[in-house]
């Protein structure tokens, strides 16, 4: 399957979606976020919570990874990074929450737990390079 760099918001928001829905297996973990960053965009209408969510900012930086990075090792080297929808979702959470009236981002520290093997350093310079 070849991701779009044009519209990632459909990959990242159908992962919600399979989550949700059990098409997709996550642990109770990955599960839980999931529905706290719903109930969280859904509570963003409120006047007293302090964060919005902003599709075009974390967009921005899924566009950019998939547009400027590459691989750089293995079978992959030299081919334009494409995000999985699991990667799009962690890298909207981590540029999407913004301060309502300040407008700095809401996460400065993200944690990644996944297998060996699964592109973490990879995803990791990737980010630092769109920081």
């Amino acid at each position: 399957m070849s991701y779009s760099a044009e519209l990632p918001h459909d990959l990242w928001v159908q992962y919600i979606e399979d989550v949700l829905d059990g098409k997709q297996a996550v642990g109770s973990y990955v599960y839980k976020t999931v529905e706290r960053s719903l109930d969280e965009i859904a509570e963003q209408e409120n006047p007293d919570f302090e964060w919005v969510f902003d599709v075009d900012e974390a967009e921005k930086y899924i566009r950019f990874i998939q547009k400027y990075t590459i691989h750089t090792r293995g079978a992959w080297a030299g081919k334009p990074f494409e995000l999985s929808p699991w990667q799009q979702y962690f890298i909207s959470q981590i540029f999407g929450w913004k301060h309502k009236e300040k407008g700095y981002r809401r996460y400065r520290t993200a944690y990644l737990f996944v297998a060996r093997k699964s592109g973490k350093t990879q995803l990791a310079a990737a980010i630092a390079a769109a920081a």
